[in-house]
């Protein structure tokens, strides 16, 4: 658990198990959650209730340079089933995923619905430090493609892993390649498409 002030509001992160579970077996899948610390009068704090959304982030500076952009449709090779579909990955909520069967490469697609500026793109890879191997491409007409990144992201420093290169694209595109921490899937919480 962590507290802020920010302002004259206290907030706490602290984890909380995501929603939905894929299965006994697999156990938990923990989320970082933020939500506002409230005091009572006498100086004690109230019960924090955990909300689904979080708070009001309005107090996050708006950069017009560097925003997420909006995916008019997603798509993908696979997925686990129904809640677990492309869109998950574009929600802007890091309690859904993404998520297909850890069998065979898998690809998730993003339409921008229109040629972008694109600053940086950003997987946010359901084990955040795992060892996916992975390639990020872009495209204007969905045929021919251009490599953005392609990393190991267990390679890293620190996570998630921001790739920043300027490029204009209607379409990204995500595959995983392989990992071998989750024998059953692998997925993306979210893939932060970021630009103007």
């Amino acid at each position: 658990h962590y507290t802020i002030r920010l302002g004259s509001k206290d907030y706490i992160a602290y984890h909380k198990q995501a929603i939905p579970i894929y299965s006994p077996f697999w156990g938990p899948i923990r989320q970082v959650a933020f939500d506002e610390l409230k005091v009572n009068s006498n100086g004690t704090l109230q019960t924090v209730v955990a909300t689904r959304n979080g708070v009001d982030r309005s107090f996050v500076k708006n950069n017009s340079y560097n925003q997420t952009l909006k995916v008019v449709n997603a798509s993908s090779s696979a997925s686990m089933g129904k809640g677990y579909d492309a869109s998950k990955a574009f929600d802007n909520h890091n309690g859904t995923l993404w998520a297909a069967p850890n069998n065979k490469p898998a690809w998730l697609k993003a339409d921008l619905g229109s040629v972008k500026n694109i600053n940086s793109i950003t997987p946010v890879f359901d084990i955040v430090d795992g060892d996916y191997e992975y390639e990020i491409e872009y495209s204007n007409d969905d045929k021919n493609w251009l490599t953005y990144n392609k990393a190991l992201n267990s390679n890293a420093k620190e996570w998630p892993v921001q790739s920043f290169k300027k490029i204009k694209a209607r379409f990204i595109r995500l595959t995983i390649l392989k990992q071998s921490k989750e024998p059953k899937r692998m997925g993306l919480w979210e893939l932060k498409i970021m630009g103007k």
